[in-house]
């Protein structure tokens, strides 16, 4: 769930937006109720703010950057409170992601790998501590050399003490933590971070989680995050995506596995619905506008799970298709409202109601 960019009563602040002129000031900042809806979480409701401003004198030259955190809580009683951000430095020299948070939450299980049957449903809840930082140097134009570092806490985890998480071992059933430290290296010609018309974005991240760190499992993760977007005609875009996540170890705690789903990923499915130490998906959008701050997308995706590569294959493979509709709440800082309904595979079906294209 991206608490940060999910308040769909910026309806609120739009009013005031559409005042001004579209040549939004290099800073903004705002800070208003939350009104969202996912599939993993219901409704949900409570206070957000979110600050848009450029680095340094060289407005043309540097990307938009964004810090937004949250309380919020949900109709399914989770509870997340939250900041984050993606900043850069003036001429792009630095990019800097970061979140710090808490969450409490129910969450559902079906168990893991890519075949796990609807009846097996359980719920589980968590409450977890997250810090995470990864400062990107811009080597050359376009081309950055990053480092990582991570943390997770599972402070308390409540389960079925006679269902999945035992029959399975599950491992991270009981309170445990992860640190870990990486490096990654990656090629952004995007036009914009949050909504881009054209340019590419191509990343490789690799993290290892050692006992040397305090880490309480020990093994390496490996993510390769690969989008391209086209303008094809007059404030028409195509996006697309690949991504793939790979974990390497004996022993892969639960709340490191690899997954997909939810309002960024394969919509219609549920984030987590399937889990496993590695995962790939594909999917692509298509964007028009239709009239004014009017706008729809089209979308289709693709992808699965898997222990193994043995694990994969045709018949296992997930897929959703869907559209939504856009409103630009400042059309110069392409800043959208979207509401996307999406059907997948197997009856799983979602409707997402947030800030900010889902990449």
């Amino acid at each position: 769930m991206r608490f940060g960019l999910l308040s769909a009563l910026l309806l609120l602040y739009t009013l005031h937006s559409q005042a001004q002129s579209d040549s939004l000031p290099k800073k903004h900042t705002l800070v208003l109720p939350v009104f969202a809806k996912a599939k993993e979480t219901g409704f949900a409701y409570g206070l957000a703010g979110l600050s848009t401003f450029t680095m340094g004198k060289y407005y043309s030259e540097t990307k938009t950057s964004q810090v937004y955190g949250a309380l919020v809580y949900t109709t399914q009683k989770q509870l997340f409170v939250g900041m984050m951000g993606k900043l850069f430095f003036p001429k792009n020299n630095y990019m800097l992601d970061g979140e710090v948070s808490y969450r409490n939450y129910p969450e559902k299980f079906w168990g893991l790998g890519n075949k796990t049957p609807d009846s097996a449903l359980e719920i589980y809840r968590y409450e977890q501590y997250y810090l995470s930082g990864h400062l990107m140097k811009q080597i050359k134009k376009n081309f950055y050399l990053g480092f990582r570092a991570q943390m997770q806490d599972i402070a308390h985890i409540h389960y079925n003490h006679e269902g999945l998480f035992e029959q399975q071992n599950v491992k991270g059933r009981h309170p445990y933590k992860t640190i870990g430290i990486g490096g990654s290296i990656t090629y952004d010609s995007r036009n914009d971070a949050f909504a881009s018309t054209q340019g590419g974005f191509y990343q490789l991240q690799i993290l290892g989680f050692s006992k040397l760190l305090s880490s309480d499992y020990q093994f390496n993760t490996l993510t390769l995050d690969l989008r391209r977007y086209c303008g094809i005609g007059k404030g028409k875009v195509v996006a697309l995506q690949a991504y793939y996540q790979s974990n390497y170890g004996t022993h892969i705690p639960l709340r490191s596995l690899a997954l997909f789903g939810g309002t960024n990923s394969i919509r219609g499915f549920y984030r987590g619905r399937y889990r496993g130490k590695e995962a790939y998906y594909m999917q692509s959008e298509y964007r028009v506008p239709i009239y004014k701050r009017f706008g729809a997308v089209a979308f289709g995706g693709i992808g699965d799970v898997a222990n193994d590569v043995a694990d994969y294959g045709i018949q296992s493979m997930k897929y959703s298709i869907g559209g939504g509709l856009r409103y630009a709440v400042n059309k110069s800082n392409r800043l959208n409202i979207r509401l996307d309904v999406a059907f997948a595979k197997d009856g799983n079906k979602g409707l997402y109601l947030d800030i900010g294209e889902s990449f």
